[in-house]
C-alpha cells in the first residue's frame, strides 16, 4: 500500500518577531482529524497557511505520501492549486452574491457541464442542503453556512482539508451545538483534516489526534486523549487545562506504583520513574473527588494526607481547607490548601450546597493513582520547585 502519511517539519521565521516551528505526522489513509491546538497567537494559522501553500516556510519539508509539497533545501514549493487541499479560512468566506449551489460549484475546477452539476447535487445531498440550493449565505443559519463551506472545500476532491477556527465566528450557544455536527460532517467527508482551534472542548470533540503548540512550537503530538491525559511537560499541561501541577521526588516504587514526596505530602501515581527521580505530577480538577471530612481529621480540624480510604479505591486521600470557589457555568472550581500545596477540584453547584463548601471549610479530596500524570523532570526540562 502506498505511503499516505503527511509529514511536516517546518520553520517559519519573522524578522524582528517569533520563529514558528512545527513537526508532526498524520496518516491520511485513515481519514482522521488532527487538531492544531494552543492559545491564540502561537502560530497555528501560520502553520496551516504553510501547509496550504499560502506562506513559504524558511526551512524544512512538507510531504504527503510520495508528493513533496515543500522542501527548502531542494528548492521545492508546490503552489496551492497543485497541493489538492480544501481550505476553510475563519468565517467560512462564502461569496455573499452566490447561492448555495454556485458557492459549492466554485470549488470544482476539474470537470464541467453535467459532471459538475452532478457533483454539486451529490454534495448538497451528503451535507443535508437539499431545498437550500438557491438561497444566499445571508439567508442561511450558522450551521447551514458551515455545511456549505465544507461542501465547497470537498468539491474538488482534496487530499486534505484545512480548517482555521471553523466555529470561532459563531456565538457560544451555536458553537456548542455545532461541535458534534462538525465532527459528523468531517467523518462524512471521508478526507483527513487539520483543524486549528484554541478551544479545549473543540479539540477534544473534533480531534482523533492533536498537536499542541506553545510559544510558537509544537511541543507534543499524538492521540488526543493520550496527550490530554498525559502531557509531556508543564507547558503542555497548562495549555491543555491541567489545574494542578506539582513537583516532587519519587521515594519508592512498589507494584508499579510510585510514592512521590511533594512538600511534606506523599502522593501515589503510576509512571515511568524510579526512586530518587524528580518528577512533575499533573492532576485535572475533574479527577478530584470531594467529600465531607470523616474521623480524626474532622475532630482535630487538621489538614493532612491519607492513603486509600474506607470504601474507596483511590490511593490518594488529602484533607485540606477550601481557599476559594470560582463558578464556571454549572461547575464550580474549588481551591483547596493541603499543607501549603494548592489543589483544584471541579464540582457541580448542587455539590457545593450539599457539602457546605465555603472558605476555610475542611474537606477531603480523593484522587486515583491512575488519574495522576507523572513525568520525570529530566524529560520535562524543568527544575523542582513544589506546587506550580
Amino acid at each position: 500500500m502506498a505511503d499516505a502519511r503527511l509529514q511536516v517539519a517546518i520553520e517559519r521565521r519573522f524578522r524582528g518577531g517569533p520563529t514558528i516551528r512545527a513537526a508532526f505526522e498524520l496518516d491520511t489513509a485513515s481519514a482522521e482529524t488532527l487538531v492544531l491546538f494552543g492559545p491564540s497567537g502561537v502560530g497555528k494559522t501560520t502553520v496551516l497557511r504553510c501547509l496550504a501553500g499560502l506562506e513559504r516556510p524558511d526551512a524544512g519539508r512538507i510531504v504527503l505520501g510520495d508528493e513533496v509539497w515543500f522542501d527548502a533545501a531542494a528548492g521545492v514549493d508546490r503552489p496551492p492549486q497543485r497541493r489538492r487541499i480544501g481550505y476553510l479560512p475563519q468565517g467560512h468566506a462564502l461569496f455573499p452574491h452566490l447561492d448555495v449551489a454556485a458557492n459549492i460549484a466554485f470549488g470544482i475546477d476539474d470537470v464541467r457541464g453535467a459532471a459538475r452539476t452532478a457533483r454539486v447535487a451529490e454534495l448538497v445531498a451528503r451535507f443535508g442542503l437539499s431545498g437550500l440550493e438557491r438561497r444566499k449565505p445571508a439567508e442561511l443559519s450558522g450551521g447551514q453556512r458551515q455545511r456549505v463551506a465544507l461542501a465547497r472545500a470537498l468539491a474538488r476532491r482534496p487530499q486534505l482539508l484545512l480548517l482555521d477556527e471553523p466555529l470561532s465566528a459563531l456565538d457560544a450557544p451555536t458553537r456548542e451545538r455545532l461541535r458534534l455536527e462538525l465532527r459528523e460532517l468531517l467523518a462524512a467527508g471521508g478526507v483527513s483534516a487539520i483543524v486549528v482551534t484554541h478551544d479545549r472542548t473543540e479539540a477534544l470533540v473534533l480531534g482523533d489526534r492533536v498537536a499542541v503548540m506553545v510559544d510558537g512550537v509544537v511541543r507534543q503530538s499524538g492521540r488526543t486523549l493520550e496527550v490530554f491525559d498525559r502531557p509531556a511537560d508543564e507547558a503542555v499541561a497548562r495549555v491543555t487545562g491541567v489545574e494542578t501541577v506539582l513537583a516532587g521526588r519519587v521515594v519508592t516504587v512498589e507494584d508499579g506504583l510510585a510514592a512521590v514526596a511533594v512538600d511534606g505530602l506523599r502522593l501515589t501515581a503510576i509512571g515511568d520513574a524510579g526512586p530518587g527521580d524528580r518528577v512533575l505530577l499533573f492532576i485535572r480538577a475533574e479527577d478530584v473527588l470531594l467529600s465531607a471530612v470523616r474521623g480524626a481529621a474532622a475532630s482535630e480540624g487538621t489538614a493532612g494526607f491519607g492513603e486509600g480510604g474506607r470504601g474507596s479505591s483511590a490511593r490518594n486521600r488529602l484533607v485540606g481547607r477550601v481557599v476559594g470557589l470560582e463558578p464556571h457555568g454549572p461547575v464550580v472550581r474549588v481551591g483547596i490548601d493541603v499543607g501549603g500545596v494548592r489543589l483544584v477540584a471541579a464540582v457541580t453547584r448542587p455539590a457545593v450546597v450539599e457539602l457546605g463548601l465555603a472558605p476555610a471549610r475542611l474537606v477531603e479530596a480523593e484522587v486515583k493513582a491512575t488519574a495522576i500524570g507523572l513525568v520525570r523532570l529530566a524529560a520535562a526540562g524543568v527544575d523542582e520547585g513544589g506546587s506550580r
